[in-house]
């Protein structure tokens, strides 16, 4: 049985902005490329969606924290290595490791992303929804847009 926590924290905050429910948008423009900044909104919208107070929303506040982090990190390595570095010479040891550091922030936030999704269910649908998808012989189209 879902909490009234559980149950909002899976509805979206906006279904034209953030996806409807079940369909989430947040996933889509990670991965093109991963830390984008429309990635970045819809996953703000997501992370309205989770009832302060709880884990779940502490997991959002470190997901989105550690991203801008990150995205300041490579901002920052970007205008250094534009700044100070001619395309002939090697990149010195602190550009390597600001990188390298970014990049290590970058998995530490995937791993909490997919800690809400998985583990938190925070945008996923609940589980009679997802039990409709294991029903034996379904699979043909349904009115409503999904298979």
């Amino acid at each position: 049985m879902l909490t009234s926590a559980q149950r909002q924290a899976k509805q979206p905050v906006s279904a034209v902005l953030a996806g409807p429910y079940g369909h989430p948008l947040h996933p889509i423009p990670v991965t093109v490329p991963i830390g984008a900044l429309a990635a970045a909104l819809v996953g703000f919208l997501d992370l309205r969606a989770v009832p302060t107070g709880t884990r779940a929303f502490r997991v959002g506040l470190a997901h989105m924290s550690l991203n801008l982090v990150v995205t300041l990190a490579y901002a920052g390595d970007f205008l250094w290595r534009r700044a100070a570095q001619p395309a002939h010479e090697a990149v010195p040891a602190g550009m390597l490791a600001l990188s390298a550091v970014a990049l290590a922030l970058l998995g530490i936030s995937g791993y909490l992303g997919g800690k809400l999704s998985y583990r938190s269910g925070v945008r996923v649908a609940d589980e009679d929804t997802q039990a409709e998808g294991y029903v034996p012989g379904a699979g043909r189209h349904r009115p409503d847009g999904d298979a």
